[in-house]
């Protein structure tokens, strides 16, 4: 993962969840085995009603690999802000939004993940304006979400996301070939 990428989920992270509030982060010692973390599903979406993704990984632990008290955090920089629909508003956070009182960083709590799967389905209804959407998503064991806070220790990531550029409109393209119609009268007279 880029050295940039995960300073940003760092500081994002340790200013959302401090060290003065009891929390603690370390990476550990050994990395993931190979193909411990199973993507499922990356589906990018674009119609006229919503765009974002649809995101399904897996854990698949194997020898070595961690088996107890395991979590998903995930920090999400974005410029629509939700919620308030803030379209042009950055948004740099941890994605926690169904942790009670956001208790944990932890996306297992409360959100569509467990300590085997995660699962993520951003979007945005504003389809006729730019989106750009990025996750770093880690997999850590820690403390449970209702225990309060303790040492966190990373194993591995995935940095994902979608983006879209949306079409020009016909009156868009309309005035662009009323401009160039007009320059090209211009030239010729």
């Amino acid at each position: 993962m880029d050295r940039t990428v995960f300073q940003n989920f760092a500081n994002i992270l340790s200013s959302t969840f401090p060290a003065g509030a009891g929390w603690t982060f370390q990476s550990s010692v050994n990395e993931l085995s190979d193909s411990s973390l199973v993507i499922h599903t990356y589906d990018v979406q674009g119609t006229a009603a919503r765009v974002g993704a649809d995101f399904h990984v897996e854990y698949v632990p194997h020898a070595g690999d961690p088996t107890v008290d395991v979590h998903w955090i995930q920090v999400v920089t974005d410029n629509h802000a939700l919620p308030g629909n803030l379209h042009g508003t950055l948004e740099n956070e941890v994605d926690n939004p169904f942790s009670p009182g956001g208790r944990s960083p932890y996306h297992d709590d409360g959100a569509a993940a467990t300590s085997r799967e995660f699962y993520d389905f951003p979007g945005r209804t504003d389809t006729n304006r730019a989106h750009d959407w990025t996750a770093e998503l880690f997999l850590v064991t820690g403390p449970a979400a209702e225990a309060g806070p303790g040492n966190i220790i990373f194993h591995g990531g995935i940095t994902w996301g979608w983006s879209n550029i949306p079409e020009p409109s016909l009156a868009y393209l309309l005035a662009i070939l009323i401009v160039f119609h007009s320059i090209g009268r211009k030239r010729v007279a």
